[in-house]
């Protein structure tokens, strides 16, 4: 089990690939910022949320404006009265549908890395192809400072274990 809290500035920016609704991109601030830049909810979903392993499970507790879908989930959970007393019962069918999630690009490249997979490519040509594939498709979007946007995400969960520090 991994646990993320995130308690801090939230914010959004103009959304550069068209896969949201609002044209907006929600982020996290960090301390940084102003040298890093934001992470936007399209950097978090491709270096933490697809990153879990299959195995394990993540829980985010994110304290900021803006984070209803900062993570670029398929659903996201409204907490008003009703949806939590549907929670509490245990009922998972009441969380309501993020229409901006697209399962589309995703099956597509991870498709196109399990044939490469299975052609014997090496771990890093495999990492190399997701990525490129990911930012071209708009998956990531197009970041202005992305190498240092990554950069700085990998340092932070390094100091944490996950991951490496770069």
């Amino acid at each position: 089990s991994l646990f993320l809290h995130y308690s801090g500035h939230g914010g959004s920016v103009k959304d550069t690939n068209n896969d949201e609704a609002d044209g907006k991109d929600e982020t996290l601030i960090p301390l940084d910022y102003a040298d890093k830049g934001q992470l936007t909810d399209d950097l978090i979903l491709a270096n933490l949320v697809l990153e879990v392993p299959r195995d394990a499970m993540l829980t985010a507790v994110i304290d900021a404006c803006h984070s209803g879908t900062v993570l670029d989930l398929p659903y996201k959970l409204v907490a008003d009265d009703t949806t939590m007393q549907n929670v509490s019962a245990n009922d998972p069918g009441t969380l309501p549908e993020n229409t901006d999630f697209d399962f589309s690009k995703l099956f597509k490249i991870g498709k196109m890395l399990w044939d490469m997979h299975q052609q014997g490519a090496s771990k890093q040509q495999i990492a190399m192809m997701a990525f490129g594939e990911l930012q071209k498709s708009g998956a990531l979007g197009k970041l202005g400072n992305l190498s240092g946007q990554m950069s700085g995400l990998q340092s932070q969960l390094g100091k944490f274990g996950i991951g490496s520090a770069a």
